[in-house]
């Protein structure tokens, strides 16, 4: 979609070490919701804009188009539209309403979960949503697992949860943060990170 199409919004491109390729966002609020849906190990593949649809209201034909599809792992796919709660709960707001209104049509016509998302969710937890951005960065600047990191790693956890610093002192390794944000990011390992901010002393865990 070019942006020409949008106004009124913030533009982000960005880079998705889970599809491996830049992403395209219209607002700030999708933004937020891309970060979690990003780091949400349960999600395996999404697109943003995904599809186009219409329906017919009237007698006229209207369309619209979905903010983001995802796919978990269990296989199931969703359409999701991001909007901010005030233009969901307001009925005077006949342009979203519509759009809602076709949306899940068409979802509950073709199978389709739809879900809408607000702020009040995507920012409902600035805690964790600030540990999911400075998450991303590692990602990006090392792709890779480092498999001798993830030895040292689960060896060091195999008795039970410990510190990042306890497992920095432990492996002797320079880059076992970033593979410990690895082994989280792909869902091996847990940590409190809905609570408490991320640092050295962030007490991870295995996901057994």
């Amino acid at each position: 979609m070019p942006r020409s199409k949008k106004f009124g919004n913030n533009y982000w491109e960005v880079y998705s070490p889970k599809i491996c390729r830049n992403v395209r966002l219209f607002s700030d609020l999708e933004y937020d919701n891309w970060v979690l849906i990003e780091t949400n190990p349960d999600i395996v593949s999404f697109c943003e804009q995904p599809l186009k649809v219409q329906e017919e209201i009237d007698g006229k034909i209207y369309e619209t188009i979905f903010d983001m599809w995802i796919k978990r792992k269990d296989g199931t796919e969703e359409f999701i539209e991001v909007k901010y709660s005030k233009d969901v709960e307001s009925d005077r707001n006949e342009r979203v309403q519509r759009q809602l209104f076709i949306q899940k049509v068409w979802c509950a016509k073709n199978g389709y979960k739809h879900n809408i998302q607000t702020e009040k969710h995507i920012r409902g937890n600035p805690i964790y949503l600030a540990n999911m951005k400075l998450i991303i960065p590692y990602l990006k600047q090392y792709p890779n697992l480092i498999e001798t990191d993830k030895y040292k790693i689960m060896k060091a956890l195999q008795n039970g949860c410990r510190t990042i610093k306890d497992i920095e002192d432990y492996s002797n390794s320079k880059t076992i943060l970033e593979s410990i944000i690895h082994l989280f990011y792909e869902g091996l390992l847990l940590a409190n990170l809905h609570k408490h901010p991320l640092t050295v002393h962030t007490k991870v865990w295995l996901n057994e």
